[in-house]
């Protein structure tokens, strides 16, 4: 059995939450074959912004997308 795990960082904040940035980052979630596991850094952030949530929750039925936040900046 063969298995991939992609880690995807989209920790650094938009300065705006319409700028397309997140989705550039998780564009690539359009060739990662079904069932790998996606590890999505959102470092200090808040929360992704809406534009990366949607872009999530499309590929969500066929990727195991985990979400890993940072308390502080990761050394």
């Amino acid at each position: 059995m063969l298995t991939a795990s992609v880690l995807i960082d989209i920790s650094s904040e938009p300065d705006d939450l319409s700028e397309p940035r997140d989705r550039r980052r998780l564009y690539v979630l359009e060739g990662i074959p079904d069932g790998a596991r996606v590890i999505i850094h959102v470092g200090t952030r808040q929360h992704p912004s809406p534009d990366a949530v949607r872009w999530l929750h499309a590929h969500s039925e066929r990727l195991h997308i985990e979400l890993i936040g940072a308390t502080g900046p990761i050394v």
